[in-house]
């Protein structure tokens, strides 16, 4: 999978970034009257990452469920660039190394203000110049953020990701899977219990739809190596953003 537009070629780096241990330009802003902000606790990024908005806090929990995603971090650097001839800065607000070792710039904006000229046309200008430099620059709206059940199935499934898991679960699983279709109410009838089984989805040992809800007959299967290659969100790219 790729996030790259048809109407720039990005190229993607040789060897893998180490996002993680990078720090963020600037400090999250503090809260204030109006306003919540706050940390996702993230197990692929191996700590907390800082969310402004609501949508942002959306966007870490599909960031840390998406297979193609490999790292990902908040506020990655200033990014100098030109638009109607006058230079300007801009900070993304995330940034992503996906699986295939392209490096992905994200801004997180509510799609009325997207659909501003203005602003398209500045985003327009940044994803140019991003493109330049190797970097894939994209957009995620509300649209993009609430697809199905994906907010809820995550805010479910999360608590349980850094839990311990029994050394032979794994191999267990694949043996149930291998013989027969499996759904969670099959799994609760062997007499597994939630914590296990949100446990293994939060962790990767199993699959289901994050888009649908989580339910008895949730079908579940095992992660395979070729799953890591299908991201669960899309993107909005230049010179259009639709």
């Amino acid at each position: 999978m790729s996030l790259k537009t048809d109407i720039y070629t990005v190229k993607t780096h040789k060897e893998k970034i180490n996002i993680v241990n990078k720090k963020r330009v600037r400090q999250p802003v503090t809260p204030s009257k109006g306003r919540v902000v706050g940390y996702f606790p993230s197990v692929k990024s191996n700590k907390p990452v800082a969310w402004e908005s609501q949508m942002e806090l959306k966007a870490c929990r599909i960031f840390e469920y998406c297979p193609t995603v490999h790292s990902y971090r908040e506020q990655p650097e200033i990014v100098h660039y030109k638009f109607n001839g006058v230079g300007r800065k801009y900070i993304p607000d995330f940034e992503l190394m996906l699986i295939n070792n392209e490096q992905v710039f994200i801004e997180i904006k509510p799609k009325r203000v997207l659909d501003k000229s203005e602003e398209k046309g500045r985003f327009v200008a940044i994803s140019k110049h991003l493109n330049e430099k190797g970097i894939a620059f994209a957009v995620m709206t509300e649209e993009e953020l609430n697809t199905g059940d994906i907010q809820d199935n995550i805010k479910l499934i999360h608590p349980y990701a850094a839990q311990d898991m029994n050394v032979g679960i794994e191999k267990y699983f694949k043996e149930l899977c291998s013989k027969n279709e499996m759904t969670i109410g099959d799994f609760i009838e062997l007499g597994l219990t939630l914590k296990t089984i949100y446990s293994s989805i939060a962790q990767g040992f199993l699959k289901i739809d994050l888009n649908k809800k989580i339910s008895r007959k949730t079908s579940v299967l095992i992660n395979k190596e070729t799953d890591h290659e299908n991201s669960i969100f899309s993107c909005r790219f230049a010179p259009d953003f639709k």
